[in-house]
């Protein structure tokens, strides 16, 4: 019996799925979809209606499905519960400054954004900018309560607590002490 449409659909889609994850999850570059090698290897080791999708179909369509899959997970897990933020400048794999936002609720800690720094002001008036920004979307998306913010002990972070204080005299702010003692 042949398939029908809607079923080889269905099973395209959750082949471009599962590529995507394996694109993501082995770090493989999104270009290399359309290669004409992994042409040639998909053709010949998977199944008749599996087509390696294009790049911008990998890179567009399913990657924004695996994320709006995973954002309605965290949602579900930490929405009306307290949350305390934090966040953190760092230098990622290309050497790019950048300011990680975390939100922890209930002792798990979401990912929530990451802010490129290159040829950004590092002042805490900018910081409470980001922060202001990051606690507006986690509210807004996630519907947490937020109840605390927490940054390292630097000028920027300092002046940014001082001020995410003022703004908000309900919140506790706190030093990150991972950072005090080195950790």
């Amino acid at each position: 019996p042949s398939e029908g449409p809607k079923r080889r659909s269905r099973e395209q889609g959750k082949f471009e799925r599962d590529v995507c994850e394996w694109f993501v999850a082995c770090g493989i570059i999104w270009n290399a979809a359309n290669n004409p090698q992994m042409n040639l290897f998909s053709a010949k080791w998977f199944p008749k209606n599996g087509v390696v999708p294009d790049r911008r179909i990998l890179s567009g369509r399913v990657l924004d499905g695996h994320i709006q899959k995973v954002e309605d997970r965290v949602e579900a897990k930490v929405k009306g519960k307290f949350a305390m933020g934090q966040c953190d400048e760092w230098k990622n794999i290309a050497k790019t400054n950048v300011i990680t936002t975390v939100m922890t609720v209930e002792n798990e800690p979401y990912l929530i954004k990451m802010h490129d720094m290159t040829s950004e002001p590092k002042t805490g008036d900018h910081l409470l900018e980001l922060v202001l920004e990051d606690i507006d979307f986690m509210k807004g998306q996630y519907g947490m309560e937020l109840i605390a913010w927490c940054t390292d002990n630097g000028p920027d972070g300092k002046n940014m607590r001082r001020l995410l204080q003022k703004k908000f005299d309900w919140i506790f702010v706190l030093i990150c002490w991972a950072h005090q003692i080195n950790l």
